[in-house]
């Protein structure tokens, strides 16, 4: 059956690296590896890790709509 891949983010082929250090639970380390093996049966390339995190991160923050809400109320210019 085949699945639907909207519902999966753009991994991109390749990101700029950052110096930020992030600690993941190590269930969520395992969470990211079953999707980078789930993306890589959907799509036929398993993505690197750190890319597919990122991913992750930005198709959670951008499908948050309270959150985007705050951005643009955030970003609008004083009255």
């Amino acid at each position: 059956m085949a699945r639907k891949l909207s519902a999966l983010p753009k991994i991109p082929v390749k990101t700029e690296r950052v110096t930020k250090r992030l600690q993941f639970d190590p269930n969520l380390i395992k969470r990211v590896e079953a999707f980078c093996d789930f993306y890589a049966e959907t799509v036929g390339a398993k993505p690197d890790w750190n890319d597919a995190a990122v991913a992750l991160i930005e198709h959670a923050l951008d499908g948050n709509r309270d959150f985007n809400k705050y951005l643009t109320e955030q970003n609008k210019p004083a009255a």
